[in-house]
């Protein structure tokens, strides 16, 4: 499929509708802390909405038309607009201090209201090629975002926040670029809930609660953090944007497995009837989640052994996701903290021996590794993460013996209508699709959940030929 036309209409800067220009600005600073600090290579993350065209809300691209299209792109400025006064540092770029009393340089959140942005566009793109392929087709959905490449330490010269809306044939697109150093996936969800809000309401809903934004330190003496200039060059000279295709994983394509509530809720009671029997104690443990990955993941090993004649029995796959730890820390972190609060879990386990013992200790091990991340854990790892900080990359990784998870089905994805009716479908963006990156996102029915997975198209083609995978799909 060839690479999708986007006509770009208008761009917009847009700030909080209460800023107002001062002669001399004393702007607020949020110093980044070692859970933001490790995404500063990265490239923004992106989450995509799609909206099946609605003739009330947006109703072509005819010439009689026009006056509608404006009024619900001023519309969604407008409410963006309000919706910032609640999350101004997001209209905000990064900020460099250079520590000369020890040679070092820390970032930080400069707060000075230079703007999110609002991109208005128009493509000859059906809604059915996006969500009627068999895979996700990258050519469609990656022009429907903005700031592809740019990583997440240019948001010195880039927006913090770029939102980019396009007109398809018969539907809408509303691709979002973030910068995943500012912000984590409960903080965007937070704020993209209020804006649909706002967008919908001649009221300015105010959030409750509202935005913590002050970062989390263990120790105030740790902030700011303070970064060694070896990694200075990199962030400091060019700023260039990257080139797309670098980031573009060859032979890999992902695909999205829907799981009802109903598949779930079978593979949530198998795999703690596993562990029962296995145990003798009478407790189900295991989480839909949980279910859900360990079944998809064991899939995949039984692909990539089937593929792969060579393999080593004594080979390990890494098993990793990203835990909230808002609620783990003692006390905890208020639910609205503005920032990025998440732990990188993983447990390495031999793939034989997770083949043998099948898709309930597979479970159970990820059962395992997410209770373990409690509040000492999450402290002993931030005091080493403060004391040597780390920054990885989206080529971090690239192995195929790696299977890891992002997002969360607990995110309110499909329930933000801002005027366009419910989403119909998620999508993402470019950023970190290497092999075995799964994507979890709310399904768009009730209890659903959704799974991309980026993998090779042959390991795809083991799995459709797995009964016990494609079972599930059968409930």
């Amino acid at each position: 499929m060839s690479v999708a036309e986007v006509r770009r209409i208008s761009t917009t800067k847009v700030r909080p509708a209460s800023y107002i220009q001062k002669s001399t600005d004393n702007f607020k600073r949020i110093d980044l802390n070692p859970w933001d600090i490790v995404f500063l290579r990265q490239v923004y993350w992106q989450q995509g909405l799609l909206f099946a065209k609605s003739q009330q809300s947006f109703p072509g691209r005819k010439d009689e038309d026009e006056k509608t299209n404006n009024d619900v792109i001023s519309n969604m400025i407008s409410s963006l607009s309000h919706t910032l006064d609640h999350f101004s540092p997001l209209a905000g770029r990064l900020g460099i201090q250079n520590n000369e009393d020890d040679n070092t340089f820390s970032v930080y959140i400069n707060c000075n209201f230079e703007g999110a942005e609002i991109i208005h566009a128009t493509a000859d793109i059906s809604v059915k090629e996006i969500v009627a392929q068999t895979y996700v087709p990258a050519s469609v959905i990656d022009p429907l975002f903005s700031l592809n490449g740019v990583r997440n330490y240019e948001g010195q010269s880039h927006p913090l926040l770029s939102i980019q809306i396009t007109e398809l044939l018969d539907g809408v697109f509303m691709g979002c670029s973030v910068n995943h150093s500012v912000v984590d996936g409960t903080t965007f969800w937070n704020f993209i809930n209020l804006w649909s809000e706002i967008s919908r309401s001649s009221d300015n809903h105010t959030p409750c609660p509202h935005p913590v934004f002050e970062r989390w330190f263990i120790k105030d003496t740790d902030c700011p953090i303070r970064l060694p200039f070896s990694v200075a060059d990199e962030f400091l000279a060019g700023m260039n944007i990257c080139n797309t295709k670098d980031l573009v994983f060859k032979g890999h394509v992902e695909k999205c497995f829907h799981f009802t509530k109903e598949n779930i809720a079978k593979l949530k009671a198998r795999a703690n009837s596993e562990i029962i029997s296995v145990t003798k104690q009478n407790t189900a443990v295991i989480s839909s989640l949980q279910a859900v990955l360990a079944h998809l993941w064991i899939a995949v090993l039984r692909a990539r052994t089937i593929i792969d004649s060579t393999s080593d029995e004594n080979e390990k796959t890494l098993f990793g996701f990203v835990t909230n730890n808002r609620s783990k820390l003692i006390p905890p972190l208020p639910e609205a903290y503005f920032g990025n609060s998440g732990s990188l879990v993983v447990i390495t386990a031999k793939d034989d021996e997770v083949l043998q013992r099948g898709f309930g200790f597979l479970a159970s091990l990820l059962n395992e590794v997410a209770n373990s991340n409690n509040d000492g854990r999450i402290r002993s790892e931030f005091e080493r993460m403060t004391k040597k900080p780390f920054i990885i990359s989206d080529e971090a990784g690239i192995t195929k013996k790696a299977l890891r998870t992002r997002s969360s089905h607990r995110f309110n994805m499909y329930g933000n209508d801002f005027g366009w009716g419910r989403p119909i479908a998620m999508r993402t963006g470019i950023r970190g699709k290497s092999n075995g990156m799964t994507t979890v996102d709310e399904g768009p029915d009730e209890g659903s959940i959704d799974i991309g997975i980026s993998l090779p198209i042959e390991v795809f083609e083991a799995l459709e030929n797995d009964a016990e995978f494609m079972e599930a799909f059968l409930f």
